[in-house]
């Protein structure tokens, strides 16, 4: 039987101008059983940092990321001069 997600705490907010915190805590029966990962991204859309751990159907994470997409062509974020 598949259940659907369940988002018990899903809240952003803004830190600067381009970055955004965001928490997530929700439940996917989906999801990995066991899980812990810290990555950054970088030169691409939404890079940041992201912290997560997934314990049998939980997800938690938190991440530092920019809102803004990143520009293939120029190498830089759109809208940067």
């Amino acid at each position: 039987m598949f259940t659907e997600q369940k988002d018990y705490l899903w809240k952003y907010w803004e830190v600067s101008t381009h970055k955004v915190v965001e928490l997530q805590l929700t439940n996917w029966p989906r999801a990995r059983k066991f899980g812990i990962d810290l990555e950054w991204r970088r030169k691409r859309d939404h890079g940041g940092v992201s912290f997560s751990i997934n314990f049998w159907s939980f997800y938690f994470g938190v991440d530092l990321y920019d809102i803004r997409h990143w520009d293939y062509k120029n190498n830089k974020y759109e809208g940067e001069e």
